[in-house]
Parts: C-alpha cells; sequence; structure tokens
C-alpha cells in the first residue's frame, strides 16, 4: 500500500528534508508518494483525492492563509477524514486553540517534524 502525502510549504530545506524521507522509505519498502504545492486551488483538488492521506502545513505561508486553507479542505466531503498535520517556524505556536478549531489534526514545530516525519509517513 502507498502513503500518499501533500506538503504545502515554502521553507526549501525543509522541502527537500520531507522528499529525501519519502525517497528513502520507498527504498525501504514502505511506499511513500509525495505531492507538493503551494497554489490555493491545487492543494484544493489534491486534497480531494481518494488516496490522499495525510497533509503538511507550513503555518507560516505568506501566498495565502493556511488557516483558510484547512477550513476549506474540511469542508469538502471527500476531505473530513484526511489528517492534516500543521507546523511552524515559531515555537511554541501561541494561536493553537485557533488552529486546532479550524480543522486541524496536529501541530508542531519544524524540528518536531523532521524528527517524526518517517513515522508520521509510514503509518
Amino acid at each position: 500500500m502507498t502513503r500518499k502525502a501533500l506538503l504545502i510549504t515554502q521553507d526549501k530545506d525543509l522541502k527537500k528534508f520531507i522528499e529525501i524521507s519519502a525517497m528513502t522509505l520507498t527504498k525501504l519498502n514502505c511506499q511513500a508518494e509525495l505531492k507538493s504545492t503551494l497554489d490555493f486551488k491545487e492543494a484544493l483538488q489534491i486534497a480531494r483525492e481518494d488516496n490522499l492521506d495525510l497533509i503538511f502545513l507550513d503555518l507560516d505561508l505568506h501566498v495565502f492563509s493556511p488557516l483558510g486553507l484547512i477550513e476549506e479542505i474540511r469542508s469538502e466531503t471527500k476531505s473530513k477524514d484526511k489528517k492534516i498535520i500543521a507546523f511552524s517556524e515559531v515555537n511554541p505556536i501561541s494561536n493553537r486553540d485557533e488552529i486546532f478549531k479550524s480543522g486541524c489534526d496536529s501541530v508542531m514545530s519544524k524540528s518536531e517534524l523532521k524528527m517524526v516525519v518517517n513515522n508520521l509517513m509510514q503509518y
């Protein structure tokens, strides 16, 4: 079974790190496919895909509102059960309640995400 994820971030270093994690998992026979975009409409379209399992969303985005995207994803019937993991450079994240209220499943710092991304993409 292939685990499919969407990554939405402007952080090129983190994007490369997660791409390498996905490739490494695939080489270890844990199939992981990663899609990436910075376009709001494209992110919604990918989030609607039946076989997408996980969405990694950077709260530090400047191209559109991350919380607005979470709310849009959650308003779609096909996307209600997808796991949304939000992350930020800022630690501790001050508006956690607002983020969870928008429909996010988990919030962490970028450094925490780097430590657990392999596990998240496997299960």
